[in-house]
């Protein structure tokens, strides 16, 4: 069957014209690098979606993809195939601004799958697609076959191909109307060793109904030394392995695995026909055939005595092809299966996810399709301490049986210098199937000249039985890049045998991103915009003028994440040191109280406030673990149903028996997968806006709080304040009453002190003057008594005249009264009274009322008054005095006290 490239439209059930092929062919040594470039035109009436479904050769390796952007082809990069369909949907689903994207990813086998939006009506979209595999060998010749087959011509058609080898014979083609025609040779202008050769053809309008073969005779070149752009150098020997004839197994029970799912349907005739042979060499007796598909069948027995396979082959030709695939290391082999062989393409389409669990007898494996999982059937091979047969058409029937159950005759190590030659791939035992053994390794770095010997191993079991020795010089070595790509891609068959080790995950994922390899878990993605890149954070290729800008924006990307990594770390720092030194304090004491105000982030947070970010932080986290876990459960169980819905769409193209329906079937199961990836993601991110504006409340929320506390905390400090201020004015006025009345007595003291100076003073004076007026009294008295003693004659009536302030309403009282007693007085003026004194009056009986204010003198007296009875010895003689009148103001408070008021009705004496 030949090769058809078609372009099929999303949306439309017709394929796009393709108009231009050019297919570039390069082989060097035993390796080739095809490169396939084709131009379509979109004539399907839908512009939004396209695919390109293509198969390569066994063991090829998809190494370069690009799409014309604005008429120049941009070079794919390799990524995660994950994030490059998350990336493809994002844009394609884009309403405005739709710029282009494109990927390329591996489906299963050798089939390879392209997605190129847009791709706008009446205009064409050019896909360049290339990829390396090594020739099939057989005796001294190589070759390299091409299919190709096209229902409709091609309008432009041009093909080119060049050969290059140490020794090489001239090489032949066979393609359409060319029938052994032989290359030109052509002038070698590195100056090494290598033969050039070279052919071209270009047409109009071709009709393309045959496959392309050319056939390199003399191949005797063993060793391949390539230097690839860093300086490293990268080696491949191609040896040819004298197998020797094993033993045949002596067990007479055989267990066949059969595959009867729908990929097999009508194409079990060489699977028959290698089977009879096999039994009849093999002479064996009694056949166990277990029949899986999508689930595994009771195990039938067959007696085969004689060579009568009749049942066997009745039985197996009328069971129904029809379901999926389930996993190969599910099916039942044990070691009491004796020789165990498996008839099956290695397709599977259920239970993808199962483990590679270990085998407990080896498996053969026999797949005569032309297209195979080759990967998956050589690992379970390799693993289970198998062999596995890829028939061709044309291979013998007798000679695969022939080997079937043989015992393992492979490599077995490689022996090498260590310093020079860092890693040889495959490094574990490795079964040889034909005669030809490839294997590759990798020099250390910096190692720029060198000679050393690289020994090959090769034997049964643990015995080393034949040894090949090969000389590596750094004389002779090429460029193509086909080597290092070749050495990476023994390296990932190798990881694949060992899936359960984690670290070779990321080990296949570095090595495709590194050489460009298409894997299980990469793929190509081709971008348009520079903005683009950016937001998927995905490294554009050197060649696109915005690669510098590119390096540049994502520098400073970077840097500033990085910023934000230690600014956050440091935070935490902070909180944790300050969460310790809280729980190592001592809370009891007052001293402590301020470890209870821990101000961790910059709007301030207590301990209190610490335990519930942290709360808050454990539930988040608790939230989000469960929601992915819920998402992880919804994503196995819809791989469950995906896997029940691909039965149920396969099963009934199973009816309609045409390969591409099933692969448009399961394109859309792809797109509605995709479709609903879409709407998960849009609900996830639906829920990330939802926490997002939560975390947003509550951070207003906690701000809003934060500032009523501190409007609380500032209004109480504002009353704080206006109390302390009360108790300063207070205080402010206690002092100065305290001053005032501290000045007050002082000014108190000294008047009190003046008063007592006064006193003394008036006491003094009072007394001199009482002195002077006893002295005067007695001069006066003596005066009088002498007078008195002079005089015979009747005393008259004494004249008394009396100054003060009197009132004038007692005039005519005392008149009234003092007359009566013998004598009277007249108010001479408002302040003067004259009295006339009979002299019969007694001192004792008369008195006076005292003035209102000023004095009273006496102008007369009469000697009765005048001169009282004489004082007894020692005695001073007392002043005589009117009885009523005030003392004088020179005296002092030390005189007699004064006579009691004359009261207005007592009379007088």
């Amino acid at each position: 069957m030949g090769r058809t490239y078609q372009l099929n439209a999303k949306n439309s059930s017709k394929t796009a014209l393709l108009t231009d092929l050019r297919i570039d062919v390069v082989v060097s040594g035993y390796m080739a690098r095809t490169t396939v470039t084709m131009v379509f035109f979109n004539n399907t009436g839908d512009d939004s979606e396209a695919e390109l479904i293509f198969r390569m050769g066994n063991d090829s390796v998809m190494c370069s993809y690009a799409i014309d952007i604005n008429g120049i082809l941009v070079d794919g990069v390799v990524i995660e195939k994950e994030k490059a369909r998350k990336t493809f949907e994002s844009e394609a689903r884009r309403e405005i601004e739709k710029p282009s994207v494109s990927i390329a990813e591996h489906v299963v086998g050798n089939v390879f799958k392209t997605r190129i939006f847009p791709f706008p009506l009446q205009q064409s979209r050019t896909i360049k697609v290339g990829y390396v595999e090594d020739l099939s060998t057989s005796r001294d010749n190589a070759f390299y076959i091409l299919p190709l087959f096209f229902a409709s011509r091609v309008p432009f058609f041009e093909m080119r191909v060049t050969c290059e080898g140490i020794g090489i014979g001239t090489p032949v083609l066979e393609f359409e109307n060319f029938v052994r025609e032989p290359l030109r040779m052509v002038a070698n202008e590195s100056g090494n060793e290598n033969k050039h050769f070279a052919w071209s053809i270009q047409n109009s309008n071709q009709n393309i109904k045959s496959d392309f073969k050319l056939t390199i005779p003399n191949f005797l070149q063993k060793i391949i030394l390539e230097k690839d752009d860093s300086g490293k150098f990268f080696f491949a020997i191609s040896d040819l392995v004298p197998v020797p004839e094993t033993p045949a197994t002596t067990s007479k029970k055989v267990t066949v695995l059969w595959d009867a799912s729908l990929s097999r349907a009508k194409k079990i005739a060489k699977d028959l026909e290698i089977l009879q042979a096999f039994c009849k060499i093999k002479s064996v007796s009694q056949v166990t055939v277990v029949v899986f598909r999508d689930s595994i069948q009771k195990a039938k027995s067959f007696n085969i005595s004689g060579g009568h396979l009749g049942d066997l082959i009745s039985f197996l030709e009328k069971i129904p092809y029809d379901g999926g695939t389930l996993s190969l290391f599910s099916l039942p082999v044990t070691k009491n299966s004796g020789i165990c062989v498996a008839f099956t393409d290695g397709f599977v389409s259920l239970d993808l996810d199962e483990t590679m669990k270990e085998v407990e007898a080896p498996v053969f494996v026999v797949a005569t399709a032309e297209e195979v999982n080759t990967s998956l059937l050589k690992i379970w091979a390799r693993k289970s301490g198998g062999d596995f047969f890829h028939v061709k058409k044309n291979d013998s029937a007798n000679e695969i049986a022939q080997k079937i159950g043989q015992k393992n005759f492979g490599f077995l190590s490689a022996t090498y210098d260590r310093k020079i030659v860092s890693e040889i791939f495959p490094s574990v035992p490795t079964m040889v199937t034909d005669k030809t053994f490839k294997i590759s390794g990798a020099l250390c770095d910096e190692i720029s000249e060198f000679s050393t010997v690289v020994q090959l191993n090769y034997g049964m079991g643990t015995d080393i039985t034949h040894v090949q020795k090969y000389l590596l010089t750094s004389n002779t070595f090429t460029h193509t890049g086909l080597i290092p790509r070749f050495w990476a891609h023994k390296k990932i068959d190798e990881l694949k045998l060992f899936p359960e080790i984690e670290e070779n995950s990321s080990e296949i994922l570095k090595l495709g991103q590194k050489y460009g390899i298409v894997t299980e878990q990469t793929s190509f993605i081709v971008l348009e915009t520079l903005e683009q890149y950016l937001k998927y954070d995905i490294e554009p290729p050197q060649n696109l003028p915005f690669f510098k800008e590119w390096l540049s924006l994502i520098s400073q990307r970077k840097a500033k994440a990085n910023d934000e990594q230690e600014n956050k770390m440091h935070s935490l720092l902070e909180l944790w040191k300050r969460r310790v030194a809280w729980w190592n304090s001592d809370l009891s004491n007052p001293e402590n109280d301020s470890l209870y105000h821990i101000h961790a982030f910059p709007f301030g947070a207590g301990v209190d406030k610490t335990e519930n970010i942290f709360a808050r932080e454990w539930m988040q986290y608790r939230d989000d673990e469960c929601f992915r876990r819920e998402l992880q459960n919804r994503e196995i169980q819809r791989k469950r149903e995906e896997k029940e819905e691909r039965r149920r769409i396969e099963q009934e193209l199973i009816e309609k028996e045409e390969s591409r329906r099933i692969e448009q079937a399961l394109m859309e199961k792809d797109r509605e997968e995709e479709e609903r990836r879409r709407i998960e993601e849009e609900n996830l991110r639906e829920y990330e806006k939802m926490r997002e504006e939560e975390a947003r409340r509550e951070q207003e929320a906690t701000h809003k709080e934060e500032k009523r506390k501190l409007a609380a905390m500032s209004s109480k400090e504002a009353e704080i304040k206006r109390k302390v201020e009360m108790r300063r004015d207070d205080w402010k006025r206690k002092m100065g009453r305290q001053e005032e009345e501290r000045q007050n007595a002082e000014r108190a003291k000294m008047e009190e002190e003046q008063l007592r100076i006064i006193a003394e003073n008036e006491d003094k004076e009072a007394e001199e003057g009482r002195r002077r007026e006893k002295e005067r009294r007695q001069v006066k008295a003596k005066m009088l008594l002498e007078r008195r003693n002079d005089s015979h004659d009747s005393p008259a009536p004494a004249q008394v005249k009396l100054e003060g302030f009197f009132g004038g309403h007692l005039g005519g009282k005392m008149e009234g009264k003092f007359g009566a007693r013998g004598g009277s007085f007249t108010k001479a003026k408002k302040n003067v009274i004259n009295l006339e004194i009979s002299p019969n009056l007694s001192h004792d009986s008369m008195q006076f009322p005292p003035p209102i204010g000023g004095s009273a003198s006496v102008s007369t007296l009469p000697p009765s008054l005048c001169c009282p009875p004489p004082s007894p010895p020692g005695q001073a003689f007392p002043a005589p005095a009117l009885r009523g009148s005030p003392p004088s103001a020179s005296m002092g408070r030390g005189g007699p006290p004064p006579p009691p008021p004359l009261k207005r009705e007592q009379p007088l004496p």
